[in-house]
């Protein structure tokens, strides 16, 4: 039972240490107040992350807490959502760079031709 208890909480720091490196690579920030529907139908609305974890009303990792084992699945869900949203506000961005370049792309070969047909009106 030990055993189980200390390979439970390795997972667990691990999985912890890996949220850290993604929010600190992409910056991912929580909103400040979520709601959910719990089983009996109840809406509940409370913060992204509880406050006995190490994620905080409008950030993550930011109290002192070092226990990992006290993230809970709303910590989760709330991390999720918060990656989800990293991955959208990154695809839009890619997205609308991608169309800036292609049109900018397109405005250059269109000087070229038109460069290389005044050349070959002159000669």
């Amino acid at each position: 039972l030990e055993a189980e208890r200390d390979a439970h909480s390795r997972v667990l720091r691990q999985r912890f240490s890996i949220m850290e490196e993604i929010h600190k690579k992409h910056k991912i920030e929580l909103d400040s107040i979520a709601e959910d529907m719990d089983d009996d139908g109840t809406l509940t609305q409370y913060t992204q992350g509880t406050s006995g974890s190490r994620m905080s009303l409008g950030t993550i990792f930011t109290t002192t807490t070092t226990n990992t084992t006290e993230i809970t699945a709303q910590d989760m869900k709330a991390f999720q959502r918060a990656v989800d949203a990293k991955n959208m506000e990154l695809k839009d961005a890619f997205q609308k760079a991608k169309a800036s370049h292609r049109k900018e792309e397109d405005a250059m070969q269109k000087e070229i031709l038109e460069l290389q047909s005044k050349k070959a009106a002159v000669e």
